[in-house]
């Protein structure tokens, strides 16, 4: 039932239907589909009670109500904060979901990016990837997610220093577009970084090494705003 009413969508964004999917929230069997429908329903009056939610005993439930908040994005701006907890949460899942979440409220979760930053080095891979991912989403270039990123470029999981190139690179470029500097204070250190990544990478991931050379390619051809690669002599990096 609950399932059935969410996927009634903005044709039924009721306080009304809100109402009764908040109802069984909590319970045991029907918690997790309500959670998942109130956020396909979208509407905000549900926000109070899945963020509630993110506190239930279930673990499931805490998953599904993380999820349903970033899946309503504007309308559950105020569970920000909230999720920005969510972070610390004992599971796994529900870290990783919160990471996720938060990065597709874009730019105004910035408050949230210093416990994104230390969700870099959570000991779960898929956490590592969805905070990498969230802060590129955010965009938010501060001096300490961009060092923490810098880190990831050395992780032993391809999906992280993947994730986690694309996001250096990104903040780099706006920190530099602000005016500001990267890690070494005048720009160079990041450069550095990168080009220290690209040689590890051409010493091992040649999948993630032709993605980074390809992206350095289509800056030189125009398609992309240069990057701090475009400052990297590649030839001499990939040696």
């Amino acid at each position: 039932a609950a399932a059935a009413l969410g996927t009634l969508g903005s044709y039924a964004a009721s306080a009304t239907v809100a109402e009764a999917l908040c109802r069984t929230l909590t319970d045991s069997h029907e918690g997790v589909s309500s959670a998942a429908a109130l956020g396909n329903l979208g509407h905000a009056s549900a926000v109070p009670a899945l963020v509630e939610a993110l506190k239930d005993i279930n673990e499931d439930v805490r998953r599904a109500s993380a999820a349903a908040l970033g899946q309503m994005r504007e309308a559950a701006v105020s569970a920000i904060p909230q999720l920005h907890k969510a972070l610390k949460d004992t599971n796994e899942d529900v870290r990783k979901v919160a990471a996720t979440s938060l990065g597709l409220f874009g730019a105004v979760a910035s408050g949230a990016v210093p416990g994104l930053t230390v969700c870099l080095s959570d000991t779960t891979v898929s956490v590592r990837k969805a905070a990498a991912v969230a802060l590129g989403q955010i965009g938010h270039p501060s001096r300490g997610a961009i060092c923490a990123l810098n880190e990831r470029l050395k992780d032993p999981n391809e999906g992280v220093r993947k994730a986690s190139l694309k996001s250096y690179e990104l903040l780099h470029r706006r920190r530099m577009e602000r005016g500001g500097c990267g890690p070494g204070g005048d720009g160079t250190e990041s450069a550095n970084g990168i080009a220290a990544a690209l040689l590890r990478l051409s010493r091992g991931d040649h999948g993630q090494r032709k993605m980074t050379a390809a992206t350095h390619g289509r800056e030189r051809s125009g398609d992309l705003a240069p990057s701090p690669l475009t400052s990297v002599r590649l030839p001499l990096c990939l040696a």
